[in-house]
């Protein structure tokens, strides 16, 4: 392998990793002792909008969409929605916008190039230089309780960068990809052991 290519195959994880950890990222987090075979039906909790607004006052619509994403993925996973007093498990979210600034963003580059015997590598990564940059930053979280015990037993969430929409379509679109990708991660992966001692 020539110096070129390695010089290239660094420059590209580099960007790799940068772009890695710039993107949105899924958190969970659940009770190692909840048996998650056992849960067949869910209830809503109900959400008090004015407690899952932050600093920026969020639609009823966004409310609307992330029930029916929420519904739409636990009927996927072959869960039951049931009233309250015969669920297994409880479902809860919280939703807010924040106002962020930007520092600006970083730029990165790879070159390749090949004449005759001859090659050549190259890697820029640039910052621009200038003023700061105002945008909306969402976090929501799925919270799973123990209907009998009324108690935590998993949690999910992601922030993220919020990206106008210009239609009701891709709002509901965006909402459902959200929603999925926590969800994704519910039940979580458990040992064939069981629970722990």
């Amino acid at each position: 392998m020539t110096i070129c290519h390695r010089i290239l195959i660094v420059g590209v994880l580099v960007l790799l990793g940068a772009c890695a950890a710039g993107g949105a990222r899924v958190s969970t987090d659940y009770d190692p002792n909840e048996d998650f075979s056992a849960l067949k039906r869910y209830a809503w909790l109900p959400v008090e909008q004015n407690q899952s607004q932050g600093e920026k006052s969020v639609s009823p619509l966004v409310h609307k969409r992330i029930r029916e994403a929420v519904d739409s993925v636990l009927a996927q996973k072959g869960y039951k929605r049931m009233e309250k007093t015969t669920a297994d498990f409880l479902v809860i979210y919280y939703v807010t916008v924040a106002q962020k600034t930007s520092g600006g963003s970083t730029y990165g580059s790879i070159g390749f190039s090949r004449y005759g015997r001859s090659g050549g590598a190259g890697v820029s990564v640039g910052v621009p230089l200038g003023g700061s940059r105002q945008y909306e930053e969402g976090t929501l979280i799925i919270d799973i309780l123990d209907a009998g015990k009324n108690q935590l037993i998993w949690r999910g969430s992601t922030t993220r960068k919020i990206t106008p929409r210009s239609s009701p379509a891709e709002n509901r679109e965006q909402i459902s990809l959200i929603v999925g990708e926590i969800l994704s991660r519910f039940p979580p992966k458990q040992r064939a052991q069981g629970k722990r001692p």
